[in-house]
């Protein structure tokens, strides 16, 4: 009897099982979060080193000052100095050797009162030039009023009293502040009275009598 073969075929074995999936997420645990933290540190600080070695942090937005810079103020305008008394004095001097006539005497006042306020310890340096300046003007004004008086007596003992009396106004105006001014006037006040004189009938002088209409 024939023996039965043994199949040496082995049966297909089923695949095994695989596990299932989960779709639950594991959570992290909190070692990553702090290395990545560390890391971010340690690149700022290497960051600072390179810049320039500064242990100083890093400013952040809300740190950094904007500074403005100060408005300048406009520069203030200087009034200009006026001349100095040596200046002034020196002007004084000028004018009256071109003043021969005292024509310019109010402006020769004026510099003298202008060198008097700013005189300080040269104030009686001043005060004598103002005293020699009124010295010489008076005399100038009384030399010429001498003269036009005795021009004027002249003309009025020729009975001239109107050219006379012109002869007194022709007095020049700069010297009319002078003493010798007041003289004049009470000539010219007299030679007008003798003109008025001269034109009335002599005293005891009568006119015709009218002749009769027959």
């Amino acid at each position: 009897m024939p023996r039965r073969g043994t199949s040496t075929r082995l049966r297909p074995q089923p695949p095994a099982p695989h596990p299932r999936e989960t779709t639950r997420i594991r959570k992290r645990g909190p070692l990553p979060l702090v290395i990545g933290a560390g890391a971010v540190v340690a690149l700022a600080v290497g960051i600072a080193i390179a810049a320039g070695g500064s242990s100083a942090p890093l400013p952040t937005p809300s740190s950094v000052v904007v500074v403005v810079p100060p408005v300048e103020p406009a520069p203030a305008t200087r009034t200009p100095a006026g001349p100095t008394l040596d200046e002034t004095l020196a002007r004084i001097r000028e004018t009256r050797g071109a003043d021969l006539l005292f024509e310019r005497r109010d402006e020769i006042l004026r510099l003298l009162k202008d060198a008097a306020a700013r005189a300080g310890t040269r104030l009686e340096e001043v005060d004598q030039i103002a005293v020699d300046y009124d010295r010489k003007f008076e005399a100038a004004a009384a030399r010429l009023a001498d003269f036009t008086r005795s021009e004027a007596l002249r003309m009025a003992s020729k009975g001239k009293f109107s050219e006379a009396i012109e002869r007194v106004d022709g007095y020049p105006a700069p010297y009319l502040a002078s003493k010798s001014a007041e003289q004049l006037r009470l000539l010219r006040q007299d030679l007008e009275r003798r003109r008025a004189e001269s034109t009335l009938p002599p005293p005891g002088s009568s006119s015709p009598p009218p002749k009769r209409v027959l």
